[in-house]
Formats: C-alpha cells, sequence, structure tokens
C-alpha cells in the first residue's frame, strides 16, 4: 500500500473512533442513534446557514 492510502486509512480510521467517542458522550451506544437534535454549532455563521442550533451564547 502507498504512502498516501495508509495516510488516508489511519485518517478514517481516527475519524471513526472519534465519531464513536462523541456517540458515546452522547449518550448513544451506536453512532446511527445520533440524531439532528444531538447537533450543535459553535459558530453564529454556522448555526444560522446550517439550521442547527447555536451551541453559545449570543452577545
Amino acid at each position: 500500500m502507498d504512502e498516501a492510502a495508509e495516510r488516508l486509512a489511519r485518517f478514517l480510521t481516527s475519524s471513526v473512533e472519534l465519531m464513536q467517542v462523541m456517540a458515546r458522550a452522547c449518550g448513544h451506544s451506536h453512532l446511527s442513534s445520533f440524531a439532528p437534535e444531538d447537533l450543535v454549532a459553535w459558530k453564529h455563521d454556522l448555526a444560522d446557514l446550517s439550521g442547527v442550533a447555536y451551541g453559545g451564547v449570543r452577545d
């Protein structure tokens, strides 16, 4: 396997592991248990553009 493919595999594996940690932190046992209500944006503009709830304090 070439180096680029190995890096991509590590990135994807790490991404899935981090998503699993977040699922557990939200009280879910599987990634498929996530719901739109579990999502928040940390920037005002992103929240407004995406329709996702803002997770901070508005000025």
